[in-house]
């Protein structure tokens, strides 16, 4: 029989030693509490010069324990971009192969609207955070995408040397 309702109490203690162990697949939250952290490597290089929209291999399948929960989502891009004159790098973040526009995105899920907006190579690296939400339990694909903006001989190369490593962190808060 499935009965829900509400204990009020004052203090939890375990029976025998100091442990209190819910059980796998439940979990104890509040508004504002992390439910998981995921963080992922790339160490891959990744080089371009398109103005197409492009997957930079910078990805990681995330499944969320509560549908409302939040996803903060931070990137970190080690890199060399070169940009002519007017010419630069956006980034964007997408869902399961979509552009995400939730708060805090320009249109079309960009978070980046220029990177090395002048002429010349800049060794860089470019960080970012987005808040997204969950909207379900379901196993979700994360991915940054890049792309020139404008026009010229402009190029990214991701993780340009090697022992670069670019990273993706995912943390689910609770609502």
């Amino acid at each position: 029989k499935n009965m829900t309702g509400q204990i009020n109490v004052n203090k939890i203690a375990a029976r025998t030693g100091s442990t209190i162990t819910v059980e796998s697949g439940h979990l104890i939250t509040q508004p504002g509490s992390i439910i998981q952290v995921q963080h992922a490597n790339f160490t891959s290089q990744i080089s371009t010069t398109s103005s197409t929209i492009a997957a930079t291999g910078i990805q990681m399948n995330f499944t969320p324990h509560i549908a409302t929960s939040k996803l903060l989502v931070r990137f970190n891009i080690q890199g060399v971009y070169n940009a002519s004159a007017s010419s630069g790098w956006n980034f964007y973040v997408y869902r399961d192969g979509s552009a995400v526009t939730e708060d805090g995105l320009h249109s079309s899920g960009m978070f980046v609207y220029a990177v090395g907006y002048s002429t010349g190579e800049d060794i860089d690296e470019v960080s970012n955070e987005v808040l997204l939400s969950a909207n379900n339990t379901s196993q979700t694909l994360i991915a940054l995408y890049g792309r020139i903006y404008n026009t010229g001989t402009s190029y990214i190369n991701v993780n340009a040397s090697a022992g670069d490593r670019s990273y993706m962190t995912i943390m689910e808060i609770a609502q």
